[in-house]
């Protein structure tokens, strides 16, 4: 037995000297992968081209005796108010002052109009302006 565990411990001391570089543990870790070669650069940035040129209209005068005349302005018919009241203006506008109120379900007859106005009839006989945005047309 003891013949055994010297021949083990000579074995073992002699392959520590005659295997220096042999080791145990993990694998050797592969090296880097080699740096990517550099290909063509990019296009350089080129901006969009410009759209094309529209050129204006052509305003050409009316012949001598032609007149032309703007569209009219349709007046009449009715309208029913969607608020439960609106004020009525002395204007078109929010700058002028409120002169009266009228409530929903009120029907009313439409005398003129401007952008986003409405020149009413009221139900006392008056007459003033109350937004479109708050009113239906009544069929």
């Amino acid at each position: 037995m003891k013949k055994l565990l010297s021949c083990v411990v000579i074995l073992c001391l002699s392959a520590m000297f005659v295997l220096p570089d042999l080791t145990f543990a993990r694998p050797p870790i592969p090296p880097p992968p080699p740096p990517p070669v550099p290909g063509p650069p990019p296009p350089p940035l080129v901006p969009p081209p410009p759209p094309p040129l529209v050129p204006p209209p052509i305003v050409v005068p009316p012949p001598p005796g032609v007149v032309i005349v703007p569209p009219a302005v349709v007046v009449g018919g009715r309208i029913s108010i969607t608020a439960s009241v609106l004020n009525v203006r002395s204007g078109p506008g929010m700058n002028y002052p409120v002169i009266g109120y009228v409530y929903m379900g009120s029907v009313l007859a439409l005398h003129g109009n401007a952008p986003g106005w409405l020149y009413v009839l009221l139900p006392d006989g008056g007459f003033g302006w109350v937004s479109a945005l708050f009113t239906v047309p009544v069929p």
